[in-house]
């Protein structure tokens, strides 16, 4: 399954080709403008009030909302901003991910080890309320998931 988090007042323009590359499904994350029309009915949405830039926040609300969906599905999970292509799995990693220059977290991948996790959503959520940088976030969690730092706070 994989996350798209919109960018913008629209969905991405290649929302098509990552219906068909995620049998699993997408879960399309933005403002009511971004993922309200012109997105596929086949699209899970996940609607924020504001605009979000944190990458970790939109992850933690989709771990929250969709968690009984991805309870069924026994893959991982990725996360994008925006379309792109993210970091390749890792079989020795729970969770990579990829940033740009200034920091910002533009994508992630979750094994599915990680995804099944009863750690996982907890620590997520935790950690998406401390006011920290993305980069710090994803890596406390990816301690957490292989049995070593615990949340701070």
């Amino acid at each position: 399954m994989i996350i798209i988090h919109a960018q913008g007042d629209r969905p991405p323009s290649d929302l098509a080709d990552l219906l068909a590359s995620s049998p699993d499904g997408v879960i399309l994350a933005g403002t009511a403008a971004a993922v309200g029309e012109g997105a596929p009915d086949a699209v899970l949405r996940l609607v924020m009030l504001q605009a979000q830039d944190d990458a970790f926040v939109v992850l933690s609300q989709g771990l929250h909302h969709f968690r009984h969906v991805l309870a069924t599905r026994p893959g991982g999970l990725r996360y994008h901003r925006g379309a792109g292509v993210g970091p390749e799995p890792r079989d020795d990693a729970p969770l990579t991910w990829q940033a740009d220059s200034d920091g910002r977290v533009t994508a992630c991948h979750l094994s599915p080890l990680a995804v099944g996790s009863p750690l996982l959503r907890p620590a997520a959520q935790r950690l998406a309320a401390m006011p920290m940088p993305d980069t710090r976030r994803f890596a406390f969690l990816r301690a957490v998931l292989q049995g070593g730092a615990h949340v701070p706070g």
